[in-house]
């Protein structure tokens, strides 16, 4: 961060790849071109040198952030449908009583942003259609000039080859590594039984099809124990008995695993509604949860990603012990 042009030059030249991340910037794209025009290189010795190749990797589809997500100031530029946001859209939410609830609007500060005196926001917070699309256009083009592009499904992978119309892309699959798993003994509570959900803010959308189901549940087996690890919405989890809901707030990446490997709870519900931007994500908290040294079976939304990898009732065999 904060390097120049000619840095970025100097050390792209000392390497033999370099490999990019949803970078939105011209000066990349211009440093690219740039070295795209030099032709291999023989020395005296008879050692040949060449151009550092370019590849990028990406692991969400950024053409539709839900506006949950706070990646959405920067980079919401459509709705589930593809229309392209126009100046002075207003995005927002209606809660049981009908009521409209502003999350965005074009040129203006965050209704979602809690501040003291909004006077003083910083701007950084202020959603602004026209440049989150150029934020998104250049992504898009830095990743229509570099050599190869590899994505964590094969669904995204075929969007972006489709809708870019890119030919060098690879599938290079999100993984989990068991030793990061650590084996902690938790306190089991007999005749309770406890239900995991994980994740953060930008799964209000998913949770709202449990909403019905919700109040039932409770009332017909009173005996289940809800952990809400990540974002609660008392929209929808206000149903739940106090007694028998646990929140776990979010932490940093580094002391997840740790975090989730503490945690007592007999399986694992995800739901997902079904569009584009999660269809193309991947079957990642699975794969979490069945790298556990105790693995715990797993309720997921019957769409994709996790129909296109789970067999329903079907168990595997990891470590040795099983998930659903």
């Amino acid at each position: 961060m904060g390097a120049t042009p000619e840095d970025r030059l100097k050390y792209y030249l000392k390497n033999d790849a370099v490999f990019y991340y949803a970078m939105s910037s011209p000066d990349l794209i211009k440093l690219v071109k740039k070295l795209r025009k030099f032709g291999p290189e023989k020395h005296d010795d008879g050692s040949l040198s060449v151009p550092p190749v370019f590849f990028g990797d990406m692991d969400d589809n950024i053409h539709f952030i839900n506006p949950l997500n706070p990646k959405f100031r920067d980079l919401g530029t459509r709705d589930g449908s593809g229309r392209l946001f126009g100046k002075g859209e207003e995005i927002f939410i209606i809660d049981e009583a009908g009521e409209r609830h502003q999350l965005w609007k074009d040129g203006e500060a965050s209704g979602n942003v809690v501040v003291e005196d909004r006077r003083t926001l910083n701007k950084k917070w202020i959603w602004d259609v026209e440049k989150a699309q150029e934020r998104v256009n250049v992504i898009d083009k830095l990743w229509r000039v570099v050599d190869g592009m590899s994505f964590s499904t094969p669904r995204l992978n075929a969007y972006y080859k489709k809708a870019l119309k890119l030919k060098n892309t690879y599938t290079f699959y999100n993984s989990v590594r068991f030793d990061d798993y650590p084996d902690i003994p938790t306190i089991k509570e007999k005749g309770k039984i406890k239900v995991l959900w994980q994740g953060g803010d930008a799964h209000y959308g998913d949770w709202y099809g449990l909403r019905p189901v919700l109040p039932w549940t409770c009332e017909a087996f009173p005996e289940v124990n809800w952990t809400i690890f990540g974002s609660i919405y008392p929209f929808i989890h206000k149903s739940i008995p106090r007694d028998r809901l646990t929140y776990i707030d979010w932490v940093p990446y580094d002391a997840y695993k740790l975090r989730l490997s503490t945690i007592d709870f007999d399986f694992m519900v995800a739901p997902l509604a079904p569009n584009i931007f999660n269809e193309c994500k991947s079957a990642i908290k699975w794969y979490e949860v069945s790298a556990l040294p105790t693995p715990r079976p797993v309720l997921a939304a019957n769409v994709p990603p996790f129909s296109d990898e789970m067999i329903d009732g079907e168990i595997s065999k990891l470590r040795g012990g099983e998930s659903g």
